[in-house]
């Protein structure tokens, strides 16, 4: 079947009279769009979650009240704040003007438990369901979890396709998201306005921070270049001098990406890690000090960086996990699925941090096939 857009939509129990109408009418509407939302179009599927039991904004998990599915009708439109003929009142709230003016039409394929009609009128489940531990369903999940802790938006699924058709979907289906729809070429959508959670945290002027690199790391690759007997005094220095001028490749690191892990938002220096991509014993002395040749990575990101459990597409930046649980879990939960790193470097600099990164990406498939097999 053909791929298409899966968007995900999470209602909070405050929000049920809004829901309930939307249902009723088959609309939907937000107060202002964010990139994801600017992509709801006819065609589009679309999955409510009502009324979650439990904390989100590490995992969604818990217990839900009710799922609905639809497909959207008509693209995403604007109306005007004067409700008149062309722009009604649709939502009990909107008195005197329209709140919601950003809309879109769909109609109702399934839910989960089935929808009950009372007096022509929906009727949502009050009753809860638990979800289930579907690993193939991460991205379903982690784009409910966004719109749950993004108020007023959606999750995004990109390339998805139904493994069936839409009148065979039976309502228990729809308790595993992954038995509907195709998610092996999936990829989560993240808005590029989306805050990450630690970007809130600033460091504590008052803490005074040694960034002088005393790590023992650093002390086995001295002693490695003084002990070697094949290396003569003068390469010996040479190499000494380029391993000591790690500190300005990380001084380099922290100016290019402003102090902060670009994948968790951690901007206190002291726990950040300049790592090299293509690692220091494989790297020419140049290569070895050459910026571009580095992520500034918080100790947990780093480690999975330089352990290759987690690695980038070289192409699009793309985060990819290993195929190990516990390295999954940790992925998901810091929000990490799918996640599009942003670099400081254009050009023909991004072209050569591309190039560092396809090597890491080629001895993540190498490493990984030996420890997981193909």
């Amino acid at each position: 079947m053909t791929n298409t857009t899966l968007h995900c939509i999470y209602v909070a129990d405050p929000s049920e009279e809004n829901f309930l109408t939307g249902l009723n009418k088959g609309i939907w509407g937000l107060k202002k769009l964010n990139n994801n939302s600017r992509e709801f179009k006819t065609g589009d599927y679309l999955l409510f979650a009502h009324k979650i039991l439990g904390k989100v904004r590490q995992r969604f998990s818990g217990q839900l009240s009710q799922y609905v599915l639809a497909k959207i009708t008509s693209d995403n439109f604007t109306v005007s704040e004067q409700q008149n003929e062309d722009n009604p009142q649709i939502w009990g709230d909107e008195v005197g003007k329209n709140l919601y003016l950003h809309r879109f039409h769909f109609k109702i394929l399934n839910s989960y438990p089935t929808l009950k009609l009372k007096n022509g009128s929906y009727q949502l489940s009050k009753k809860f369901f638990t979800i289930d531990d579907d690993s193939e369903s991460i991205r379903v999940y982690e784009a409910l979890r966004y719109s749950a802790c993004v108020q007023g938006t959606n999750g995004c699924i990109d390339s998805i396709s139904l493994n069936l058709p839409e009148n065979q979907i039976t309502d228990s289906l729809l308790k595993q998201p992954s038995m509907v729809f195709n998610l092996s070429d999936a990829v989560l959508i993240r808005s590029d306005d989306s805050p990450k959670f630690f970007q809130k945290f600033e460091p504590d002027s008052t803490v005074l921070e040694n960034e002088q690199e005393a790590e023992t790391e650093v002390i086995n690759d001295y002693n490695e270049i003084q002990q070697s007997e094949v290396l003569d005094e003068t390469e010996k220095a040479r190499l000494v001098l380029a391993r000591v001028g790690q500190g300005q490749f990380r001084k380099d690191l922290l100016a290019n990406f402003k102090n902060t892990c670009p994948l968790t938002g951690i901007k206190h220096t002291s726990l950040l890690v300049a790592s090299h991509i293509k690692p220091w014993r494989e790297c020419s002395n140049s290569e070895r000090l050459d910026a571009r040749n580095g992520l500034l990575l918080s100790s947990l990101m780093d480690k999975l960086f330089d352990r290759y459990f987690i690695t980038f597409d070289p192409e699009t930046l793309r985060l990819i996990s290993c195929n190990d649980p516990l390295i999954h879990k940790i992925i998901a939960d810091h929000q990490l699925i799918d996640f599009v790193i942003k670099t400081p470097y254009r050009g023909e600099n991004l072209n050569i941090f591309k190039s560092y990164m396809a090597e890491h990406f080629k001895k993540f498939k190498e490493v990984n096939e030996r420890r997981y097999g193909s």
